[in-house]
């Protein structure tokens, strides 16, 4: 605006800079973020890189192997949305909300995504005074789970104290205390997470949730897991939106933590 003002032009707005900018100079631009990072995908690219001077069955059998693994990517995906919106249905047409409801208590079907974030670390400042330098910050765990038809999301704060692993038996812990407190009495549940076998695809998440089964607290639990560096989901939305919040307040402890966090779900 200041040079626009000099040369005695009219200066543009802000959304007519950007595209003006956009259709001028296309091959200018910020690097954008990554949604997955997929080490079969950069695998796969490398393969077709280097296929370049290779014979023509070689340069096939590497752009085949790709779309194998897109294909099975989008198949996995599709049946995610597919799921989602039904939830979405559900919810839409009914008054539902977090319980503690009677478990098994409505013919409904209803689908949670649950998953673990980056640890959290307090104390926390925005203006990082020197003296927090030296601090050796603690730990706070965090552990989402997402409920797509009412796109609300339950988040469980894990002080290193009480736990400082990520395993199989804090998943079931979580999931256990989450159905008790905020199921919303479903027959019927659909489970994705991640791939993780040290946390969800092992034997002991599945004998949880037959036990779920066998003691009536659910007709059917169906669990599913996402590819493998293709995991991107609602879990990974609240944590952006936890950590956008939470990078902008002072917190000093875990109390603190734990109410930033509420009022950024109520936000």
């Amino acid at each position: 605006m200041k040079s626009a003002k000099e040369l005695g032009e009219r200066a543009v707005c802000k959304t007519s800079f950007k595209a003006l900018w956009n259709r001028l100079l296309p091959h200018i631009k910020n690097c954008r973020p990554c949604t997955d990072l997929c080490w079969q995908c950069q695998s796969n690219n490398e393969q077709l890189i280097r296929s370049a001077n290779l014979p023509d069955d070689r340069k096939s059998e590497a752009v085949k192997k790709q779309q194998d693994h897109l294909s099975l990517v989008q198949k996995e995906r599709a049946v995610y949305n597919d799921m989602t919106a039904a939830c979405r249905k559900i919810c839409s047409g009914s008054n539902l909300f977090f319980g503690p409801f009677l478990p098994a208590s409505k013919k409904i079907r209803m689908h949670y995504s649950f998953d673990f974030a980056q640890q959290l670390h307090f104390p926390s400042n925005p203006l990082q005074p020197g003296p927090m330098y030296f601090l050796t910050p603690r730990k706070c765990g965090l552990f989402g789970v997402s409920c797509e038809g009412l796109q609300k999301q339950v988040n469980y704060l894990i002080d290193e104290g009480m736990s400082s692993t990520k395993g199989s038996n804090e998943v079931i812990s979580y999931m256990h205390h989450f159905f008790s407190n905020f199921g919303v009495g479903e027959t019927e549940v659909d489970l994705h997470c991640d791939n993780c076998s040290g946390q969800n695809k092992n034997n002991f998440m599945l004998w949880y949730l037959a036990w779920q089964v066998g003691q009536k607290l659910h007709d059917k639990i169906e669990i599913h897991f996402l590819i493998a560096g293709h995991t991107k989901f609602p879990p990974d939305c609240g944590f952006g939106l936890i950590k956008q919040a939470y990078m902008k307040t002072r917190v000093n402890t875990f109390w603190q933590t734990s109410l930033r966090l509420w009022k950024t779900a109520l936000l």
